[in-house]
């Protein structure tokens, strides 16, 4: 815990003292001082008066975190020379200037001016000095007759010894629909500034009838009775206002009805998450409403705004799904309705009224989806080409679906059985379940003691915990909470698999070492030949090693370009992540990418991810 260190140094010609070294404090140290700074320039012998400003600029960039190195802490005045020009002001920089105002004028020093160092020492111009120029900066023009310099507009005035520049006050909005402007009581000169003055600069830009009288008088008002500027809208335009984007309004036979709040379905949307609702033939299903045009503006200059139309609707009708000209949707056939890739679709199902157990079998479809009104028991198989709905449990069962699986309780199971689904998995707990997803999970409550591989995400909305076994998720994993306070031991796999380049990598270490082994003969070859001592028959074999040499050599560079091509990307790596609301607890292990991270003490509301530069496991 070391505190900040400081190193100044003079500059030359001693006009300057600026930071030469700095050392920012380590652990809890004491960041740099005013103080450290005042001792340093006593020590360097200093006599002149002390401009605290620069200090105080040095010391807030130091405390801010950034480098300080080169900044100056005090400052000479420089020598002019004859001959050098310099800028006379004419008024008072702290109010504005108008189109056509002398602002100043260009003169030039009749002799040589002395300056004075650090040391409060007298400083004549060197014989190397050039005279200098004043630079004309923007919203300003020199009058080259006069030698007086001009405003181009209404503005204010930055001056230095050595250029001039006036920064407008009008400010333009990105979309030109508004001039926002600061208004003064008086000029440059100390001349009122009526309303009048203003409107004419603004008219001076073309603006014509956007301008805003009735704020700029008040912002005058303002200005004169508080003497002190007001901000002030001085010119207005219409903003397009864009069509409201065609939407899908679905009907009260496809909402999902009113549950508690613990429940899986709550806070779902059904056009995201495929909520499943069973339909009888021509009922009807929503209204897709079509897009709006908008309503065109006009800028500050009174050019045309155009409005964009709004978006088609994204949702389209789908399989057993009719759309009427007014946009009404309904069902040609009863069956299941899923919203799948921007489609809502009725499809082909079979109810099981109660449990799949022993009053019904196995239950095994060729086409559609089955909606199972109880719970699947114990040892039971159900398989379905689409989509699996359960509105109680799945036990012990063997659940297969080539799209969506969603139970609108839980799965619990002993250890035989097995759920895989092609599409998306929901549920509101899981106990020592085995589930293969081939899209998002999501759940509401617990995940305990399961092994679970998803492809896609693993997502919990309320209060989602994931508490011992193993979870395995290619996207990224959203949850509450990890672990326990009792240390259960549950582990993490987040991202794409890494891929197999271990193997390759060996390959190459290997190729490597037999590549420098080759180079070695060739070397030795080469010196025994220059001295005449290789033979006929050595020369062929050292013909044919340079030729074994350089396709090892063509090898090695194209295994090193397929584990480049194996490796994660930083793009890739931001998108996969475990993101933990609350606390991941000591216990949770956390892979990615061949690495391994182990909490050994509790992380509360942490987001982990991989890192390619660092090659490891960061948070934060």
């Amino acid at each position: 815990m070391n505190k900040a260190t400081i190193e100044l140094v003079v500059t030359q010609d001693g006009l300057i003292i600026k930071v030469h070294k700095y050392t920012p404090p380590s652990g809890k140290g004491s960041p740099l001082t005013e103080k450290q700074i005042l001792a340093q320039l006593k020590q360097i012998g200093i006599r002149m008066d002390i401009n605290h400003d620069l200090i105080h600029a040095v010391v807030a960039k130091a405390v801010s975190g950034s480098d300080i190195t080169g900044m100056a802490v005090l400052k000479g005045v420089a020598p002019c020379m004859k001959g050098a020009e310099y800028f006379k002001l004419k008024g008072n920089p702290d109010l504005p200037v108008f189109k056509g105002m002398v602002i100043g004028s260009i003169e030039k020093h009749k002799e040589d001016i002395p300056g004075i160092d650090v040391f409060n020492q007298k400083v004549m111009p060197g014989d190397s000095q050039q005279p200098t120029a004043v630079k004309i900066g923007s919203g300003c023009v020199l009058n080259q007759k006069t030698n007086n310099v001009l405003a181009r507009g209404y503005g204010q005035v930055l001056s230095h010894d050595h250029s001039v520049r006036v920064k407008p006050l009008f400010r333009i909005s990105p979309d030109k629909t508004r001039i926002t402007s600061v208004l003064f009581h008086s000029d440059f000169y100390n001349k009122k500034i009526t309303v009048e003055r203003i409107v004419e600069s603004l008219t001076a830009m073309q603006l014509g009838e956007t301008i805003v009288l009735k704020t700029i008088e008040e912002g005058l008002r303002r200005a004169a009775k508080n003497k002190s500027p007001q901000i002030a809208v001085v010119a207005k335009g219409r903003p397009p206002l864009n069509g409201r984007d065609g939407y899908f309004e679905p009907s009260d036979a496809i909402k999902p009805p009113e549950i508690d709040e613990s429940d899986v379905n709550i806070k779902v949307d059904y056009r995201e998450r495929g909520i499943f609702r069973t339909v009888a033939t021509n009922t009807e299903l929503g209204k897709i409403y079509p897009p709006e045009e908008g309503t065109d503006g006009y800028d500050v200059f009174g050019k045309l705004q155009e409005a964009k139309t709004g978006k088609e609707a994204k949702l389209k009708p789908g399989k057993n799904v009719s759309m009427a000209p007014s946009g009404l949707l309904s069902s040609t056939m009863s069956g299941l309705v899923v919203f799948e890739k921007n489609t809502i679709s009725v499809l082909d199902f079979m109810t099981i009224n109660g449990d799949v157990d022993y009053s019904t079998g196995n239950i095994r479809l060729e086409s559609g989806s089955v909606e199972i009104t109880g719970s699947i028991k114990e040892g039971f198989v159900v398989k379905a080409p689409e989509h699996i709905l359960v509105h109680e449990n799945i036990e012990d069962a063997r659940v297969s679906a080539g799209g969506k699986v969603e139970v609108n309780f839980g799965v619990v199971m002993k250890g035989s059985g097995k759920i895989q689904a092609g599409g998306a998995f929901r549920c509101k707990f899981a106990e020592n379940a085995m589930i293969q997803i081939g899209e998002d999970l999501n759940f509401s409550s617990n995940l305990n003691n399961c092994r679970i591989h998803c492809k896609g995400a693993v997502l919990a909305p309320e209060k989602g915990i994931i508490m011992g076994g193993e979870i395995k998720a290619e996207k990224y994993i959203e949850v509450n909470q990890i672990g326990s306070e009792y240390g259960i031991k549950t582990d993490i796999y987040v991202g794409p698999a890494k891929k197999n380049i271990e193997k390759l990598a060996n390959e190459k270490a290997e190729l490597t070492k037999h590549h420098q082994e080759i180079k070695n003969i060739l070397m030795k070859n080469a010196m025994e030949n220059k001295s005449g001592k290789l033979t006929a028959e050595q020369k062929k074999k050292t013909k044919e090693l340079m030729e074994t040499y350089a396709k090892i050599q063509e090898r090695i560079k194209k295994m090193d370009k397929i584990i480049r091509e194996k490796g994660i990307s930083p793009e890739d790596a931001r998108k996969h992540y475990v993101k933990v609301k609350q606390t991941a607890y000591p216990g949770t292990n956390i892979y990615f990418q061949g690495k391994s991270l182990k909490l050994v003490e509790a992380v509360h509301g942490a987001k982990f991810s991989y890192d390619p530069a660092k090659d490891s496991i960061i948070w934060g």
